[in-house]
């Protein structure tokens, strides 16, 4: 297995995270508590109280899977991981940072294709499955600092395929990146009070979609050069962060 995703510098790093908590501090609050409340949920305790309180905000209202899963798909994943339970709960301690990916690889991509794989009937009849990245939030919250998040920008941005085998390779260019910004995500940890994963994922959201980004709060856009830079200040825009050449701009809506 090979580094696939070039590492960023730590600035642009930093910038790009911070970015994120300033826009996304609020609705990030959802996806705290549920972690704090799934951190000791037994899984093979789960429960439809813990489906409601739990697996339904972090995946539809955090996660934005509403037309994905529904209430239906939330209940199916809250059953998969309760039947999972020998294979999840042991990696439960485990750290991206630290763990054999090349010993545990096929395992994951076992866990990760069965939980993407499961299935159900909709109200209509229709037969849906959880996907890939319902599959890799779901993991996220059983084991939060092993399993990062990836949604179809990052895999279309980076070129990774939707199965078990592209999600690991995807894990050992991560993995490379915690290594090689051990010290800014450390601070970035201490600052904001998340797993380095989770860290790392900001980070990703941001690069990924900031170019189309548009949220509740703010309309976004890019300047390649002086003239245009200038011209979005004096309509309203404020400077963010610089990538690659390009200067993103943002303002509130």
């Amino acid at each position: 297995m090979t580094e696939f995703i070039k590492v960023p510098v730590p600035e642009e790093f930093c910038n790009l995270v911070n970015l994120y908590e300033s826009i996304y501090k609020n609705l990030d609050s959802i996806y705290v508590t549920a972690l704090q409340d799934f951190e000791n949920k037994k899984l093979s305790n789960l429960n439809y109280s813990d489906v409601e309180s739990i697996l339904r905000p972090y995946l539809l209202k955090w996660g934005k899977m509403g037309r994905v899963l529904g209430s239906k798909g939330c209940k199916r994943i809250g059953d998969k991981l309760r039947e999972m339970d020998l294979q999840l709960t042991k990696l439960r301690q485990e750290a991206l940072s630290t763990v054999d990916l090349d010993r545990m690889s096929s395992e994951f991509v076992d866990i990760y294709d069965e939980i993407m794989n499961t299935e159900w009937k909709s109200e209509k009849g229709k037969t849906k499955r959880v996907g890939p990245t319902a599959a890799s939030k779901a993991l996220h919250l059983v084991a939060p600092n092993l399993f990062i998040i990836w949604d179809r920008a990052i895999r279309n941005h980076y070129m990774f395929k939707e199965n078990g085998a592209e999600y690991v390779r995807f894990l050992v260019d991560m993995q490379t990146w915690l290594k090689k910004l051990k010290s800014p995500i450390g601070a970035l940890q201490s600052r904001y009070g998340k797993s380095c994963t989770k860290m790392r994922l900001e980070n990703t959201e941001i690069y990924t979609h900031l170019i189309e980004f548009e949220n509740d709060e703010y309309h976004s856009t890019t300047a390649k050069n002086v003239e245009e830079a200038k011209q979005l200040i004096e309509t309203g825009f404020e400077y963010v962060t610089e990538m690659e050449g390009v200067k993103l701009f943002r303002k509130r809506k």
